[in-house]
């Protein structure tokens, strides 16, 4: 298992909900399909933690630039 973990801080709470919202679409149907999880946690009104779980190094790095994006 190989764990992504990001922190991503927003300017407001309204982008904070496009990202969560977004971040969910891409676990449902986009980038991150191929996470065997993806949590992300609020961690104040306008920051969030996301820890994604990965089957192996390859997997992990798959959608490597489709995240960066």
């Amino acid at each position: 298992m190989i764990a992504r973990i990001i922190m991503s801080e927003h300017p407001n709470e309204r982008d904070l909900k496009l990202f969560a919202s977004d971040h969910k679409d891409a676990v449902k149907g986009g980038f991150l399909t191929n996470t065997q999880f993806s949590i992300s946690v609020q961690t104040s009104p306008t920051s969030l933690l996301v820890i994604s779980g990965y089957e192996n190094q390859d997997s992990a790095e798959s959608n490597l630039e489709k995240r960066s994006q």
